[in-house]
C-alpha cells in the first residue's frame, strides 16, 4: 500500500508515535527509541528540525506506523 509520505517536523512525527504526551517529551521518547537503531541513530542527533520524506519512510520501516 503506498501512502503519501510528506516531509515532517520531528514534534510532529513523535506526536503520532506518543499522542497523549507534551510534543517536547514525545520528541525525546521517539528519539531514544531511534538511538536503539543504528540506521536511525543518525536522525535523533541531527540539527534539522525536519525529515524528508525519504527518512520519514525509513523511520516508518523500522520502527513500523505510529
Amino acid at each position: 500500500m503506498k501512502t503519501d509520505i510528506k516531509t515532517m517536523g520531528r514534534t510532529e512525527l513523535a506526536t503520532l508515535y506518543f499522542p497523549h504526551i507534551q510534543p517536547y517529551n514525545a520528541w525525546q521518547k521517539l528519539r531514544a527509541m531511534m538511538q536503539d537503531y543504528p540506521e536511525l541513530s543518525g536522525y535523533a542527533t541531527q540539527k534539522r528540525r525536519t525529515f524528508l520524506p525519504s527518512e520519514v519512510n525509513i523511520i516508518y520501516q523500522t520502527l513500523g506506523h505510529p
